[in-house]
């Protein structure tokens, strides 16, 4: 399955492109999009922050079975504090954002491929799973996103497109 990487102006090339490879070995094929602008219209003064939704909807203007935005900046939606990504449940846009996954290095990858995963997980019509271990498992805070798996369960990966099972079943 093709999935258009988007990066925002904000972002690393660095961090775009070890999210590339590390999601080719999930079944993706990659390509990655020009850098895109952030919506001014999106950043709120008063938070201090970005809504996500316009992010999201711009990425809905983009070719690719799957779209997937990396940014940078402190994304909200409605009254939660803050969100680290946002998805369509079932569709093909999904959006994260790395800034409040830590500093660079192994740690902040292994956290930005999980928040991918999970996203393109609900592109792909999953839900959060109960199961910690599960990329699925919903994360409210680092430490939950740190213990959850780096990978889909067995019950969410039978539920995943033949493609990304098997990538999945390789990875696990």
């Amino acid at each position: 399955m093709e999935l258009r990487l988007v990066p925002f102006e904000d972002l690393s090339p660095d961090i775009a492109s070890c999210l590339a490879q590390a999601l080719e070995q999930h079944g993706y094929r990659i390509r990655v999009s020009p850098v895109q602008n952030l919506p001014g219209r999106a950043f709120n003064p008063r938070r201090g922050q970005y809504a996500a939704d316009p992010l999201l909807n711009r990425l809905g203007r983009l070719e690719g079975e799957r779209v997937l935005g990396v940014t940078g900046v402190d994304l909200y939606r409605y009254v939660c504090r803050f969100v680290y990504g946002l998805a369509d449940l079932p569709g093909r846009r999904a959006l994260i954002s790395h800034y409040r996954l830590g500093q660079a290095g192994d740690i902040l990858y292994q956290r930005l491929l999980k928040l991918a995963l999970h996203e393109l997980g609900h592109c792909h019509g999953l839900e959060h799973c109960p199961e910690n271990t599960c990329v699925m498992c919903f994360s409210a805070s680092l430490e939950a996103l740190d213990h959850s798996g780096r990978d889909y369960c067995p019950t969410c990966r039978a539920r995943l497109p033949a493609e990304h099972r098997d990538a999945s079943e390789a990875i696990a």
